[in-house]
């Protein structure tokens, strides 16, 4: 068990390959051993207090770590090791009583040092779900890092548009950094190293599990100075990761929904026990004003732009994105006509629409057509 790192990192690291299913196990051990030549001293009095299928795997593992191979393995996926003590460790993820005292990492990890809001919700959302989380996203990516889970719905739409926007976004996976779940966003997780961070707690090559995804909530809360629940059933992961931040002392924010709608039935509940309620990204940019704008980002969302005011005939455009899509309106009004006229993914054009829907200058009509409100 030989390696470069000082004995406490090593240490660190066999306790995360040992009992990565159980960060509480791995914090006590962690306080009680000063070293892995420590670990290694007292193992098998140890492992005969364990239970005895967690006994059988951990003495598995034991057998089969090294500290020197396991780097190896790591640098040859690309991942950094980001330790407890390393200046990239997020401060308030120390604050977690049950945080790792390592994580595996793929990007750029300065954006770990950056003020965090996690948005969450449904796999399976629907178009208000797509709409609100985008606008919203839109708004909020240019002041702060968004922070989600990669999986289907509100968490790929969070982060593809906080990229679209030039703004940086964290993805916390419930698998090892070389095990993309889902597949559809292996491109999305590439696009998300150069933008920001992929980081997990689970040893390269751990497969993914149900008992995981809520396992890792803790460490997307554990992050952010907030959660964003946008759309969500009364029950499921976005609603565990709300309950996470309650109990890590941060701040839960939610989006209201029709109450006919059953995955507006999580926002609205934690509405009515006391989240803050957000219809518009100044809800939080005016709460949190000593963020700075991030580097290359354009604010987009205003209170300015996201008041729903009276429209002038002919509005024009500050930006000349929401004017280009304004034009298309003349000629295509469903959103494939007017993805495909202007040339530009879904997730590019979506936020735009949603924006100028919001502030008035047009309304979704029947047969999910775009049409141009003009007053004289």
């Amino acid at each position: 068990m030989k390696g470069e790192l000082g004995p406490r990192h090593a240490l660190a690291l066999a306790l995360n390959t040992l009992f990565f299913d159980s960060p509480v196990r791995i914090a006590s051990y962690f306080s009680l051993f000063e070293s892995l030549a420590m670990l290694q001293a007292n193992w098998s009095l140890l492992a005969a207090e364990l239970p005895d299928r967690l006994r059988v795997v951990a003495s598995q593992r034991w057998q089969a770590f090294d500290v020197a191979t396991t780097c190896a393995q790591c640098h040859r996926h690309g991942v950094s090791l980001v330790f407890w003590d390393s200046p990239y460790y997020p401060s308030l993820l120390k604050e977690l009583n049950d945080a790792p005292p390592v994580f595996y990492a793929r990007g750029r990890l300065s954006v770990l040092q950056g003020d965090a809001l996690a948005v969450v919700g449904s796999r399976a959302m629907t178009d208000y779900g797509r709409q609100v989380t985008a606008a919203l996203v839109a708004g909020l990516a240019p002041y702060m890092t968004i922070v989600s889970g990669l999986a289907l719905g509100v968490d790929g739409i969070a982060h593809q548009v906080a990229l679209d926007q030039g703004g940086h976004t964290v993805a916390v996976l419930a698998t090892g950094l070389d095990v993309i779940y889902p597949s559809a966003h292996h491109e999305l997780a590439e696009a998300i190293t150069q933008r920001g961070v992929l980081m997990s707690e689970y040893p390269v090559g751990t497969p993914g599990a149900p008992y995981r995804f809520p396992q890792r909530n803790r460490i997307i809360s554990g992050i952010s100075r907030g959660v964003l629940v946008t759309e969500s059933g009364i029950k499921g992961g976005a609603m565990l990761t709300a309950a996470d931040a309650l109990s890590q002392n941060r701040e839960v924010l939610a989006v209201p929904g029709s109450i006919m709608s059953a995955l507006s039935e999580g926002p609205n509940q934690l509405i009515k026990q006391g989240a803050k309620c957000v219809t518009t990204p100044s809800d939080l940019v005016t709460e949190w004003m000593s963020l700075p704008l991030k580097p290359g980002g354009t604010p987009l969302a205003t209170d300015a732009m996201l008041s729903v005011s009276p429209v002038a005939k002919g509005p024009s455009f500050h930006d000349p994105s929401h004017q280009l899509v304004w034009d298309c309106l003349a000629t295509h009004t469903e959103l494939n006509e007017i993805v495909t006229a202007l040339g530009q993914p879904v997730h590019v054009v979506l936020p735009i629409l949603t924006l100028l829907e919001l502030n008035g200058h047009i309304e979704l009509a029947s047969g999910n057509r775009y049409l141009r409100r003009v007053s004289g």
